[in-house]
């Protein structure tokens, strides 16, 4: 009975259906259902065939950004400052004496350029005399001078002196092991100068010094000792520039020097100086056998070189230079910067310079460049011309006397600091002072 409610059921709800298409006006074709859904009908799933089915697209991948190219490190720079030679005269000798307690001292000296030197990050001079040990303390011609003489230069800034000079063995082999001591002790690097073969062969005669990541070789040599010969066990007391030391001055020490070259350039530094004391005295230009050691140097791989010795200034300059090996590059030389302090009274002696050289090295290749040179002119003021001997920058001076300024500066002074400036920017050009103004041509 239940059965057969649902049969009628189901006859009466199809025959509403096919009433209600009828109503709606939509012909059935023979053989196909309608493809629109009723009120009442869902929609049909729709049979696609496979042919026209669309694979979706794959989500693209973002682009990455590009890496940025590491910001390359900046240049190194190293600052080196070179001055002339130190002399103590017995003037001088008198000027530092303290009478009071019998001690010496020599800072005064250096008062209005230390604060220039200490800037520096190298700072290099020329010793010109000897720390033997007093009483019996001279000047000239057989220098013996205070150890406060040391201290002040120490004090100034100086960290490398150089002792391979004509004076080096005029207190014999014990004054120079002293002087040796005594700079050491006052807290710098002595050069040119060794206490026994050992020192010397371990070293090689190179003072390897690192600043700011650059490594500078600096060698030093003497062209003789005044005639005393070095002593026969003890030939490695000073680098000689000349085998004929005693006598012509005239044939270059290449063995000496290349083999020091080799083990410098073993010890891959960044640049190779050499300090060679050297030349005419009191000529304010180079002589022929200057240029030759300079070529030889150059030629078998110096980058720079430090005259000394001749008293006055010399001229500096750049060359550019082929080596032996076939490399062209760019050197510089410094013939000679004249005296830093002395007492002597010939032309130009008074005179000298702060030279002031400038290298930039590219921390990846290691390339260095002399990217600056410039000088700052300076003046021996002797005792006699003001307070006591100390050394002045030229600029200041003339400055201080225009303007009633510090230190005070006497009329004939000013007329000898003008007159010397005149003569120094002759002998070095001006173009090197940063403080040179050329002459109104209008």
């Amino acid at each position: 009975m239940r059965v057969l409610k649902r049969t009628l059921s189901t006859l009466i709800a199809a025959v509403i259906f096919l009433a209600l298409f009828a109503c709606c006006g939509i012909p059935e074709r023979p053989g196909e259902r309608p493809t629109e859904p009723t009120a009442t009908q869902s929609p049909p799933a729709q049979t696609v065939s496979p042919e026209v089915i669309k694979t979706p697209e794959p989500t693209p991948e973002p682009t990455p950004e590009p890496t940025p190219e590491p910001t390359p490190p900046p240049p190194a720079t190293l600052k080196m400052c070179v001055l002339g030679d130190v002399l103590v005269h017995n003037t001088q000798l008198t000027d530092a004496y303290n009478r009071e307690d019998g001690t010496y001292d020599f800072t005064h000296c250096f008062r209005y350029i230390k604060e220039h030197v200490s800037q520096a990050d190298i700072a290099f001079c020329q010793l010109e005399t000897t720390f033997g040990g007093g009483p019996n303390f001279a000047g000239y011609p057989n220098f013996n001078t205070p150890d406060e003489m040391a201290c002040a230069l120490s004090d100034m800034g100086i960290d490398l002196l150089g002792l391979a000079g004509n004076h080096v063995l005029d207190k014999g082999y014990s004054g120079m092991v002293r002087t040796l001591d005594t700079v050491k002790a006052a807290g710098m690097t002595p050069i040119g100068a060794y206490a026994t073969q050992e020192e010397r062969d371990k070293s090689s005669g190179i003072v390897l010094m690192e600043q700011n990541g650059i490594r500078v070789a600096f060698l030093a040599y003497t062209y003789g000792t005044n005639g005393i010969p070095l002593p026969s066990d003890k030939p490695f007391v000073t680098n000689l520039l000349y085998t004929d030391y005693l006598t012509n001055l005239s044939v270059l020490n290449k063995d000496l020097i290349l083999a020091d070259l080799s083990a410098a350039k073993a010890m891959e530094p960044d640049l190779i100086v050499t300090i060679t004391h050297w030349g005419s005295e009191y000529a304010t230009k180079p002589n022929k056998f200057q240029q030759e050691a300079a070529e030889f140097l150059f030629e078998n791989g110096v980058d720079v070189i430090l005259g000394s010795h001749c008293h006055v200034p010399q001229p500096y300059e750049r060359r550019t230079i082929t080596t032996v090996d076939g490399e062209t590059k760019d050197v510089f030389v410094s013939f000679c910067l004249g005296n830093l302090i002395s007492a002597q009274t010939y032309d130009y002696t008074n005179l000298s310079a702060m030279l002031n050289l400038e290298f930039e090295m590219d921390p990846l290749t290691r390339e260095v460049v002399l990217t600056e040179v410039s000088y700052i002119p300076i003046y021996t003021v002797k005792a006699s011309e003001g307070s006591d001997y100390h050394v002045l920058p030229i600029h200041d001076g003339i400055t201080s006397y225009e303007t009633d300024g510090e230190p005070p500066i006497s009329s004939s002074l000013y007329n000898s600091l003008l007159k010397g400036l005149k003569d120094l920017h002759s002998i070095l050009g001006p173009e090197g002072d940063p403080m040179y103004s050329p002459p109104d041509t209008q």
